[in-house]
């Protein structure tokens, strides 16, 4: 697993298809100021996470599965 900034052109995996991570954080009325902060939370080549605002489809915990809970809390320099 590894933590960075989104980069052009990135794209998640959600229940309805893929989306870029520039659309969804529009969809998601994120500050434009803030999208370039939020971590993006990788697994090898695929995105996970958009912390705190999105899991990828294939990485929500089922029922009954073990989990590992991921928070994220941003604070203001």
């Amino acid at each position: 697993l590894t933590l960075q900034v989104r980069q052009p052109g990135d794209r998640i995996v959600l229940s309805a298809g893929t989306r870029k991570l520039s659309r969804l954080m529009i969809d998601k009325k994120i500050p434009a100021h803030w999208r370039d902060t939020l971590p993006v939370l990788w697994a090898g080549e695929t995105i996970a996470a958009v912390l705190p605002i999105e899991t990828a489809a294939p990485c929500r915990a089922k029922r009954n599965e073990d989990c590992v809970i991921f928070t994220a809390e941003r604070t203001e320099d």
